[in-house]
């Protein structure tokens, strides 16, 4: 899941303040990899952990979607709003300590 809170991340930063975020995920619970490539599956109480983790973005809404093709899979459908700036990160230059700062 550490993955997936790096991309929240990275598209958090490239959002506007009140921007809108889109996303969907195969209805579950976990990690996995189908047919070579990584998935995060989630329910609701996974994306609300995920997004609370990231407090400049707000759910707006999570909906539930059934795949076209009969008995085919669930998915988690969410919004989410960027309502405060994302905290900057900064690092120490090479041989600087804190301090020094």
């Amino acid at each position: 899941m550490e993955d997936m809170h790096d991309v929240i991340s990275k598209l958090s930063r490239s959002m506007k303040i009140n921007g809108v975020l889109y996303a969907s995920f195969k209805y579950g619970k976990g990690e996995c990899t189908r047919n070579g490539r990584f998935c995060v599956d989630l329910n609701e109480e996974g994306a609300a952990d995920l997004i609370e983790q990231h407090p400049e973005l707000t759910a707006i809404r999570y909906w539930k979607t059934s795949d076209l093709r009969e008995g085919k899979e669930k998915w988690l459908n969410l919004l989410v709003r960027k309502t405060r700036p994302t905290r900057k990160i900064t690092f120490l230059g090479v041989g600087q300590s804190p301090a020094s700062q």
